[in-house]
């Protein structure tokens, strides 16, 4: 699905009907305006999508503990990326708990690349799961960056022990296939490795404006790479709108001495992605 406009979906029933519900190999959503919804804008199951140059706003608008974008408990649906994203003024900041991408309950191999995150929650929220990469995301005027945590070593764990729904749901797929195994040999081992912890978990240049900083559970902590992470407490953030101007005049240049390896985001496609469905 590409160059699509939804708003104001999801009109009879308020939860789990999303603007896009993608599920099986290799779907594509990218350049879509989605806003003004209750719950989700995009719900995903299976492997390797790809969901980038999304503009996406006002959602979950009548629901807590909700992700913008939502997929979780299952181990083996890996291999999406993330990316190019604009997740901007999403219900109320600190009533509704909105998470900006919800990796909920052990979802694990995603990728989450370049996103701007603007006035929600919760930017990200990693619940459990492994071999998740998180960076060169920016977060501004948030109330929580990033949350990372090991409920499956926790108050989730019966979801991962046998009868669990993450559990049954892996015993179902031939993980050690060769076709599985070429693409995931870690699902393979996934049992003898610490099936319950949040392992290979890498957070890496990820820049917060006026947003807090990014929280890791303690028991997850030894699982979770952190690199070049920063918060630039000195810029002033954007009043109200973000602005291509804000975006590469000032905090380019506080980023550029923060990051210097930080990759420059495509931010006038990122912002004008709602004007384009206009």
């Amino acid at each position: 699905m590409a160059y699509t406009s939804i708003s104001n979906y999801s009109l009879f029933s308020t939860t789990y009907r999303p603007a896009i519900w993608i599920d099986g190999v290799g779907n594509y959503v990218g350049h879509c305006f989605l806003s003004h919804g209750p719950h989700s804008a995009i719900i995903y199951a299976g492997n390797e999508h790809l969901l980038e140059y999304n503009y996406i706003s006002q959602v979950g608008l009548e629901t807590s503990d909700v992700g913008v974008v939502y997929s979780g408990r299952d181990w083996t649906a890996q291999g999406t990326l993330i990316r190019f994203n604009m997740i901007a003024g999403s219900a109320a900041i600190t009533e509704q708990k909105l998470q900006g991408i919800y990796l909920d309950d052990m979802a694990s191999g995603t990728a989450v690349y370049g996103n701007v995150f603007f006035s929600i929650f919760r930017g990200i929220q990693m619940g459990g799961g492994r071999s998740n990469t998180i960076g060169n995301n920016v977060f501004i005027n948030c109330h929580i960056s990033i949350m990372i945590d090991a409920r499956g070593n926790g108050r989730q764990a019966y979801h991962v022990q046998p009868g669990g729904t993450v559990r049954e749901r892996f015993t179902v797929v031939p993980v050690t296939s060769d076709e599985w195994i070429s693409h995931y040999p870690g699902l393979a081992i996934l049992m003898e490795d610490e099936f319950e912890s949040p392992k290979y978990t890498q957070v890496f240049r990820n820049v917060l404006v006026n947003t807090s900083e990014i929280l890791v559970s303690r028991k997850a902590i030894p699982y979770v790479e952190q690199v070049k992470n920063a918060p630039l407490t000195k810029l002033t953030p954007p009043p109200t709108d973000l602005t291509v101007d804000y975006l590469t005049g000032p905090f380019a240049e506080a980023v550029a001495i923060e990051i210097p390896d930080f990759e420059a985001l495509p931010w006038k496609l990122l912002l004008t992605q709602d004007k384009h469905h206009q």
